[in-house]
């Protein structure tokens, strides 16, 4: 009884009465989602829908007890794709959700308990940071619906703010806490807290390790007695938190190696859409237009303003308590106003902040959309910003959205206005004390309450086709129209044909297509090179000719199929289903070139018609990169395009056999320069090594029949050095480096 009353008389009910209505509140779309699962009318974004199937891939590996990452190879058949950078780490939340909820229920589940759970990390870590109760729980509801959210409907994995306060809270612990049970437990919670947000979002895990390396410079700089003795007295424990860290990801580093091995990580040309996508540095003056009450001024800049009328990624808004305790700390600083013991406490904070603040404003600085000055003869004169360092890193230079690293600011900036807005409580009288919380909440709903747009519109399945084609049980393929190969920022085929992966959760059929945050280049050219895919690729485009992922010659649509190797492209990837959409403008063009090649239609359902054709059940083994039609072979690593068949240091091809059994591998090639040995793999398992010369001559090795399997099979070859073009053909200026040339390849029966 003397804790329940304890309890009482701290207002701690009201504080979790308060904490609890306001994420019911605020959340009410993703509570709603679990009660009322929309997926299944379709009424859900494409890109929540491909998160979630890469999610339960993840989760449906962890239940087979394999390497929760290991690839997959449904998506961009018959490569397959990575789970490494699927961001997809709520699986392991699954194995308590799914035996009872679908994983469109499931996902929701996760994102609304994690708004709940960051609000609590929030407030307990600011009540460790010695913050009043009220303080603290207005500002762990600042930072968990925080005004970054807004437009992030279909973003899920950036809602998972939780990451940031625990992380912390646990660091906080282990720093200050005399307790070592207390200790130890954080110290194993910061280590998986760390591993989970590397899993849940790529860009939250880049903001968290930045945070330390800026919290390392500022003390390093300004605090380095106090830093060296908090590191030796804390210096077993972190050791022991990155063991634990290495632990807990090594499934996703043994992915990580297999990606980096026989794929490559997927490498963004130039500057990667980070100039177009920084943020303006009057961005964090302009509110959402998804804001409940803050989109009316939204409206008013954009209005005037053409740069304020598209933003996206670009959108920074940390909101008014943040605006205006900067612009009063600012003040209080030029005034020297500042009190010196609050100004320890947030140096620190304002510091880290502001680097973050200046790294979402990209590699150049943008004023009213602007990152230029144009003077005579055409020249521009721009101005560099500290982002510019990136593109120069390994890894970093994929971060290609500066702005989404606007909630690092977010978070320190978060911390140094509760600071501030609690020494000034604390300065007040009782019924001023009250009357500056309820100001705060106040402004907290005016600001930060968003207005939750329409759900999409539900859109037709045929679940009726999508259950007959899982019904068969032999290795065929889907093709469905529209579909598209697509990541952030290129595509190809239908640009919004991302609908087709709602089916993956009924047939579990490969398909041929996917979307992916990042994607290897070779993947988009297999598809683009494919005869039958590339046709049907261009024709379901309606923005062909002004599509800027292809070049100007790959914009135009030839006039007509090419009829026979097509039939190979289609008998090769096991293409038995082709279901297409009625409704698009381009439906009858393509029914008509399919029937062409021999499909015929088996059913149909509303708007959808299903095509069929049963695939021949022939072997593919012999390569002649002479024939039109060979890229149906060819994986990562070729170069065909006016260079004779050349091939990088890493590349790969394609093989089908219907029988598995003891056969030879034929290389007809030479490498450059000098001779050098190749390392062959089958499947992703070493073979032997082949010793390749300058000269042009045939080379043989055996793969045993237990290294085989039925259907395609993928070679990889590997050699050490490459060299650039130019030093191979005099005259030419391409710096691209290649490692051999290969006349043809051929799989034969030992």
């Amino acid at each position: 009884m003397k804790l329940i009353k304890k309890f009482l008389k701290g207002n701690n009910l009201a504080i979790i009465l308060v904490l609890l209505i306001v994420n019911l509140l605020f959340m009410k779309f993703f509570w709603e989602e679990i009660f009322f699962d929309r997926f299944t009318i379709g009424a859900v974004w494409a890109e929540v829908v491909a998160l979630e199937w890469k999610t339960e891939a993840i989760y449906q590996n962890i239940i087979s007890d394999l390497n929760p990452f290991a690839a997959n190879n449904k998506f961009f058949y018959p490569f397959g794709t990575d789970l490494v950078s699927a961001e997809g780490g709520n699986a392991y939340f699954f194995v308590f959700l799914r035996p009872f909820l679908s994983t469109h229920q499931s996902v929701f589940a996760i994102t609304a308990f994690g708004l709940l759970f960051s609000s609590i990390g929030m407030y307990i870590l600011l009540r460790n940071l010695k913050m009043e109760k009220w303080t603290s729980l207005l500002f762990s509801l600042a930072f968990s619906y925080t005004t970054f959210l807004q437009p992030r409907g279909a973003h899920t994995t950036y809602l998972a703010l939780y990451v940031f306060p625990w992380f912390f809270l646990s660091l906080l612990t282990i720093l200050q806490s005399n307790n070592l049970h207390k200790k130890i437990l954080a110290t194993i919670g910061m280590g998986v807290m760390a591993g989970l947000t590397l899993f849940v979002n790529l860009y939250f895990f880049i903001i968290l390790v930045w945070s330390i390396i800026f919290l390392f410079i500022y003390g390093l700089i300004w605090e380095r007695k106090l830093l060296i003795k908090l590191i030796v007295k804390s210096f077993k424990f972190f050791s022991f938190s990155g063991v634990v860290f290495l632990i807990f990801i090594s499934p996703w580093l043994i992915a990580l190696y297999d990606t980096y091995t026989f794929e490559s990580i997927p490498k963004i040309p130039g500057w990667g859409g980070s100039i177009t996508l920084s943020a303006d540095i009057f961005n964090y003056f302009i509110p959402s237009r998804y804001a409940f009450f803050m989109r009316h001024i939204e409206g008013f800049i954009s209005s005037k303003f053409v740069f304020a009328r598209t933003i996206f990624e670009q959108y920074v808004y940390p909101g008014l308590f943040i605006l205006g305790s900067y612009a009063i700390l600012l003040f209080l600083i030029i005034k020297r106003k500042a009190p010196k013991k609050l100004m320890r406490y947030l140096w620190p904070l304002i510091s880290v902040s502001l680097a973050f603040a200046l790294l979402t404003l990209g590699p150049f600085l943008h004023v009213f959309g602007k990152w230029w000055i144009e003077v005579e003869e055409g020249i521009r004169i721009v101005v560099p910003m500290p982002y510019i360092i990136f593109h120069y890193m390994p890894f970093m230079a994929n971060v290609r959205a500066p702005g989404r690293l606007v909630v690092g600011f977010i978070f320190f900036a978060t911390i140094a206005t509760a600071y501030l807005f609690n020494y000034f409580l604390n300065k007040q009288s009782g019924n001023v004390k009250k009357i500056l919380i309820i100001a705060g909440f106040v402004i907290f709903f005016v600001d930060h309450i968003f207005w939750v747009r329409t759900p999409p519109t539900p859109i037709f399945l045929p679940k009726n086709i999508y259950r007959t084609i899982a019904n068969d049980k032999s290795s065929a393929t889907l093709y469905e129209i529209p579909s598209t190969v697509r990541d952030g920022f290129n595509y190809f085929g239908d640009k919004d044909g991302m609908y087709f992966i709602y089916g993956m959760f009924y047939h579990d059929k490969p398909v041929l297509g996917g979307h992916a945050g990042r994607l290897q280049r070779y993947k988009f050219e297999y598809y683009q090179n494919n005869p039958f895919l590339g046709y049907l690729g261009k024709l379901t485009d309606l923005y062909l000719e002004s599509n800027v992922g292809l070049l100007e010659y790959e914009r135009i649509l030839s006039p007509k199929i090419n009829k026979e190797a097509s039939i190979d492209a289609i008998d090769f990837l096991d293409l038995k289903y082709i279901l297409v959409n009625n409704n698009m403008s381009y439906s009858p063009s393509v029914s008509a070139t399919l029937s062409s090649l021999g499909f015929k239609k088996t059913m149909t359902e509303k708007n959808y018609s299903l095509l069929t054709r049963m695939p021949s059940k022939r072997e593919f083994l012999n390569i002649n990169l002479s024939m039109t039609g060979a890229d149906i072979y060819l994986g990562d690593g070729w170069i065909r395009e006016d260079h004779d068949n050349l091939v990088q240091k890493k590349s790969s091809l394609l093989f089908k056999i219907n029988k598995p059994r003891d056969m030879q591998l034929t290389i007809k090639g030479r490498t450059f320069f000098s001779p050098q040995p190749g390392k062959l793999y089958v499947n992703r398992k070493y073979l032997g090594v082949i010793d390749f010369t300058t000269e042009e001559s045939r080379h043989s090795i055996n793969i045993p029949k237990d290294q085989l399997k039925q259907g395609i099979n993928e070679v990889h070859i590997f050699f050490e050095n490459e060299y650039p073009y130019n030093e191979i053909e005099k005259g030419s200026t391409d710096l691209n480096g290649f490692s051999a040339q290969f006349k043809g390849l051929a799989l034969t029966d030992n």
